[in-house]
């Protein structure tokens, strides 16, 4: 029972742990980001340039809630990597494998904003099929696992600890901006 708690206390360390979480945060503010920013001219055209402001700001607060739940998730996921790579090789995997996940989850939210749908022929086939469930979901599977493969095998066989290095103090940045949305969202529900 001693060797088991073990275990479970040394699977991640305090770094690794930072090192996931702003992982975790990058993409997801970055994405946060770039959609308030899209509409910002709109909304300070239509309101005031304040609103525009509150509208950054509650689109970073909640990154920054979508990030820790996405982070636990990737915790309870990244137990499935085995230990026997080391911590530094496991946080790397666990994050690299989470930057491929959401680098597809943007492509798709990217193609479906923009209004484009699958081609027609694809569609056709897919229903003729019997199967179209299982073919979507096993083309999905595929392109994302080969997209995966390079990647995992350069943070396997190679030292890409300055890629996340640069990652980290991005979101670094990001969760300072996190705080200043915090505070300008409590200036404007005390201020109306």
């Amino acid at each position: 029972m001693i060797q088991q708690s073990k275990t479970i206390k040394y699977f991640y360390t305090k770094e690794s742990l930072i090192q996931i979480f702003l992982v975790c945060a990058f993409p997801l503010h970055l994405w946060s980001l770039l959609m308030a920013f899209r509409d910002f001219s709109w909304v300070a055209a239509r309101t005031y340039v304040w609103d525009a402001i509150g509208l950054v700001s509650y689109a970073l607060a909640f990154a920054l809630v979508e990030s820790l739940g996405i982070f636990l998730i990737v915790l309870c996921l990244g137990l499935l990597v085995p230990t026997f790579w080391g911590t530094k090789k496991r946080t790397a995997l666990i994050s690299t494998f989470y930057l491929i996940v959401s680098f597809w989850a943007i492509l798709a939210q990217l193609y479906s904003a923009n209004g484009y749908a699958l081609p027609e022929w694809f569609t056709a086939w897919m229903w003729t099929s019997g199967h179209p469930a299982r073919i979507y979901w096993g083309m999905l599977i595929f392109l994302v696992s080969l997209s995966a493969a390079l990647p995992i095998w350069l943070v396997i066989k190679k030292d890409t600890q300055t890629i996340f290095e640069n990652i980290i103090l991005l979101s670094a940045l990001y969760i300072i901006l996190d705080l200043a949305a915090i505070i300008i969202i409590v200036i404007r529900n005390f201020h109306y």
